[in-house]
């Protein structure tokens, strides 16, 4: 009984031939051509995994410059070639997978050819290629393992719409500067796993430039398109040239952490969103004005790192949520939304008002300042005389009061500013080489238009 279960055990082991430079495994043939250095894989079919089987061109580990592959071929089996000195590969025209740990350490290799028919990259596949500047994904590549491209050089990007789903930590570890969306649809249901606390690591996270369908955006007013029904867990988290969001009313989900840690100032979501999962606003500092058109109010809770935890997972006092009149009653009984600074029904919102405009003086000059942008600035000067008797002098002296307010089509007039000028204050503005009062004159002349 023992010979027939060692029998059949060796039976599952895969076939392996040898020579002094060439041989087969599975049905793979391979043969080492020692003055160009090149490895020559043939056959078809699988690779084995190496993981459990001795690599039989191990003997020239050291020496193979070239791998080609035959197109019969279709995957490369994990830890193929694992801390090898390939400098380049050629062929592979069928191949579908390239398997866990296959390309190792291969420092020396500078790049891979866009193989059309792969799908899946295992973990690790070309991690600490420190020569590789370009990622090999193909039209058809579905899946991404984990740290598949860490320690490389990596500066760009190009997403195929094929890209569904991207393990943990999947770009980690990667230089990547630029990334290329060729369909921002498909995009948005790309499939980040993360781990427990949330943290799962895109391109976007780290990019500082972006090319949408062709274009380039720095400033992101981000449009989600109606064909669109999810936004997945961390699709945009991190990336820092988002600055408003609005969804089409498609959209009924948006997933766990989808915009973690985005500069957002504005959201507006479509009247058909029904959830949003933890920490999908968290970390966005800058958010101002959340607009929801949905009439039910959409949860806004799920569980994350084992509790249940907020869509909006930060300060809400300072922010507006804008909802519709039908609903304001509604919102306002719900968290997290009755956590927010102020909640006003869509169209009924008071006008904004301009910022409180601040007065300097600088080389003779009274400049102002407003944060509210293209404001006109309405100013008033008034004029107290003064005198100081010092023995049989007398001083004549004035102070102006210097007021202004802001205004701007749309907006409330803003609060009045106020400061006092004095001679020390304005200086020789007349350029007579003297401080006197017709200083303090010219300044307020100029301030008038006069």
């Amino acid at each position: 009984m023992k010979k027939q279960i060692l029998l059949f055990l060796m039976a599952l082991l895969p076939v392996v031939t040898w020579g002094d430079d060439s041989g087969a495994i599975n049905g793979i043939s391979w043969f080492y051509e020692e003055s160009t250095s090149t490895l020559t894989l043939s056959g078809a079919g699988n690779m084995p995994d190496f993981y459990y089987v001795a690599r039989p061109w191990d003997a020239y580990r050291n020496n193979i410059r070239k791998v080609v592959i035959g197109d019969s071929i279709t995957s490369i089996g994990p830890r193929a070639f694992y801390g090898y000195g390939i400098e380049s590969i050629v062929g592979g025209e069928n191949l579908t997978l390239i398997g866990k740990y296959a390309f190792y350490g291969c420092s020396r290799l500078s790049s891979v050819p866009i193989w059309p028919n792969v799908r899946s990259f295992g973990n690790f596949a070309f991690s600490d290629c420190r020569g590789l500047k370009s990622i090999p994904l193909g039209p058809k590549v579905y899946e991404l393992g984990e740290y598949v491209f860490s320690g490389t050089k990596i500066k760009s990007i190009n997403i195929p719409g094929s890209l569904y789903v991207v393990s943990y930590k999947g770009f980690s570890g990667c230089a990547i500067d630029t990334v290329y969306i060729e369909d921002l649809r498909k995009w948005c249901n790309i499939f980040f796993i993360t781990d427990r606390v949330l943290s799962s690591d895109n391109p976007l996270s780290q990019a500082t430039h972006v090319f949408v369908e062709g274009e380039e955006v720095k400033e992101w007013n981000l449009v989600i398109p109606d064909e669109v029904t999810t936004i997945e867990s961390n699709t945009f988290q991190g990336c820092q040239l988002l600055s408003t969001l609005t969804t089409g009313d498609g959209v009924t989900r948006i997933g766990a952490a989808a915009f973690y840690n985005t500069p957002l100032s504005t959201v507006i979501l479509g009247k058909n969103i029904t959830n949003i999962d933890c920490r999908a606003f968290s970390g966005c500092s800058n958010l101002k004005d959340v607009y929801v058109y949905a009439e039910s109010v959409p949860s806004a809770y799920s569980m994350g790192n084992d509790d249940i935890e907020s869509a909006f997972d930060n300060d809400l006092s300072t922010v507006t949520l804008h909802v519709p009149a039908s609903a304001i009653e509604a919102y306002k009984a719900q968290s997290p939304w009755n956590n927010f600074g102020h909640i006003y029904a869509i169209g009924e919102e008071p006008l904004p008002q301009c910022a409180t405009p601040t007065i300097s003086f600088t080389n003779g000059k009274i400049k102002f300042a407003c944060e509210t942008e293209d404001v006109e600035y309405v100013p008033t000067v008034t004029c107290t005389p003064s005198q100081t008797l010092t023995g049989d002098e007398l001083e004549l002296g004035t102070t102006y009061t210097v007021s202004v307010y802001a205004k701007r089509e749309g907006y409330l007039d803003s609060e009045v500013a106020t400061s006092t000028i004095t001679l020390s204050t304005v200086g020789d503005v007349n350029g007579d080489g003297k401080l006197t009062i017709a200083d303090v004159t010219s300044l307020v002349n100029a301030i008038l238009g006069k």
